[in-house]
């Protein structure tokens, strides 16, 4: 009996060609339309090789042989997965030695898509971060694999499905890293309490770096974005006060919980850090499961409820306003005065707040 290979493709001609051509090099084929097909069909059977997205290599950027060799690479591309244990988080990493991200032309379908004003001066790693936006893709044509701008959307929501975070970097003619982080377990996190206003909301611990004061009479705004001097680096920060619709006035002296997600530091202004939690995630109910902002709630020891805010939503939102802020300083005349009368908010901000935020018990189910 000759060693099994397994051939996972989408494509019945790609199997065939391949599966026919490895037959008769002696070896047993098993072939499978996709992982569920092949687990199907293993069936404990041990296979000594797996094929798996034969097109893959090209359409991830992978040059073919010759082009390689001419730029003076080997002609096989390489990918690498790596695995490591980083802090509360498991840290996933995929390189390749192949052409890289294109950012001119991920800029040019960003605008033509609508997601930055044209003109924008957005640095090349925030420039990466579109490639997850639904529908944006740089591929010249649409096939049955690539083209429609939906594979890295997906990963992006599966990822914040699982409070983690994906960071790209990329090098023209270099090749690309991916960088996955994802929680250690998935009920339990170490979690930083805080209080705003009456409420109590829990921040993931993996995603703090400090706390820093901030009284009231310091602080300051340039642009329209409000910022503190962290021992000399200038920090965005966002205030968690006009998120949630807080009201009455805010403490003389409140916290900026510095946060860092893809590789961002900014800050969540909150009235009073109480301290470290470990929070045991319980699911909203169905009325909470499209308010962005939180990810779940937690039972508080007094048997309160306090929220899990996602930060990487947070901050995401804050980068939209700041590009909505942009495109209005941009605009002129009267169109340009309606929009920034519009955007009013405080700070230059304007507030989406959750409509169906509260505190109240039914926020979670089980």
């Amino acid at each position: 009996m000759g060693k099994t290979v397994l051939i996972v493709d989408d494509s019945a001609s790609m199997r065939q060609v391949v599966g026919f051509a490895l037959k008769d090099a002696g070896f047993d084929v098993i072939v499978a339309v996709d992982g569920k097909d092949a687990m199907g069909k293993l069936n404990g059977t041990k296979v000594e090789m797996i094929i798996t997205d034969l097109n893959m290599p090209n359409l991830n950027g992978i040059e073919p042989p010759d082009e390689r060799e001419a730029g003076g690479k080997p002609r096989k591309g390489i990918i690498r997965l790596s695995a490591a244990h980083s802090g509360a988080s498991v840290m996933i990493k995929i390189t390749d030695d192949g052409n890289g991200l294109d950012a001119s032309a991920i800029k040019a379908k960003a605008v033509e898509k609508g997601l930055i004003p044209q003109g924008s001066d957005i640095a090349e790693k925030d420039l990466y971060q579109l490639i997850f936006a639904s529908g944006l893709s740089t591929s010249a044509e649409v096939t049955k694999v690539s083209g429609r701008g939906v594979g890295m959307d997906v990963v992006r929501k599966n990822i914040d499905a699982l409070r983690g975070s994906v960071e790209v970097d990329s090098w023209r003619g270099e090749g690309t890293s991916i960088t996955l982080r994802v929680p250690l377990t998935l009920a339990i996190i170490e979690g930083l309490l805080v209080k705003i206003a009456e409420d109590h909301f829990v921040i993931p611990l993996s995603t703090v770096e400090e706390c820093v004061e901030l009284i009231s009479t310091r602080a300051s705004a340039a642009n329209g974005r409000r910022i503190t001097n962290v021992r000399g680096e200038i920090v965005p920060y966002i205030d968690m006060r006009g998120i949630f619709g807080a009201e009455g006035p805010p403490p003389e002296i409140q916290q900026i919980v510095i946060t860092r997600t893809d590789g961002k530091k900014v800050g969540l202004l909150v009235d009073q850090v109480i301290g470290e939690n470990q929070t045991v995630i319980k699911a909203l109910g169905n009325t909470f499961r499209k308010i962005d902002w939180i990810s779940g709630a937690t039972i508080l020891g007094d048997g309160s409820i306090a929220m899990i805010i996602a930060v990487p939503q947070i901050i995401k939102w804050m980068e939209q306003q700041e590009t909505e802020m942009t495109a209005c300083k941009n605009d002129s005349g009267k169109r340009g005065g309606q929009e920034r009368g519009k955007r009013g908010g405080r700070q230059g901000f304007h507030i989406k707040r959750p409509g169906a935020y509260s505190s109240g018990r039914q926020a979670y189910a089980g």
